[in-house]
């Protein structure tokens, strides 16, 4: 399909995610309306709202990514290939991953690619199930990581959980 129309990637992610010229929500599940109620007084609540509406729009330190190639995989992903792939297949079930074949990426430019590496799961053979690893800091200077601009980040700020387990103690 996207060998034969000729979809850029973005063109291709928003068919899969069924944007439409009337609706163009990335996330169908997220309501920019709903968090103008839900969340009024909140710091974040335009960016929010920005989000659910456009998506995450981050900034780029360079107009284009300037990576020759393709970084290889790290050596944990292949170590137990099968059960990488088999992540990959569900999360590409699950509309996590889009995955495509090395004959249309090839047909996009500009596009950053990042390596996978992959961990044991506690409790779980690793040649059955393994946690993947989307490596965005490699490889150094050429990675997602080193090309985003950091201060177009919204300020995160975490509250630890056990804060989080008093405030409820206080309210029940």
């Amino acid at each position: 399909l996207v060998q034969r129309r000729q979809y850029s990637l973005p063109e291709l992610v928003e068919l899969v995610r069924g944007q439409t010229a009337r609706d163009r929500r990335p996330n169908k599940a997220l309501c920019p309306k709903r968090y103008d109620l839900l969340l009024r007084g909140y710091r974040h609540q335009r960016l929010l709202q920005s989000i659910a509406t456009d998506g995450v729009c981050p900034g780029w330190l360079r107009p284009e990514p300037h990576q020759n190639k393709r970084p290889a995989n790290h050596h944990s992903a292949k170590r137990n290939l099968s059960a990488e792939i088999a992540s990959i297949r569900k999360g590409q079930d699950a509309s996590q991953y889009l995955v495509v074949n090395r004959d249309v990426a090839a047909l996009w430019v500009n596009v950053q690619i990042s390596p996978f590496g992959a961990v044991a799961k506690k409790d779980v053979d690793p040649s059955v199930e393994v946690r993947l690893i989307h490596d965005l800091s490699f490889p150094v200077g050429d990675s997602t990581n080193d090309a985003s601009d950091k201060a177009s980040f919204p300020d995160a700020h975490y509250t630890n959980v056990a804060a989080i387990a008093r405030r409820i103690d206080e309210c029940g």
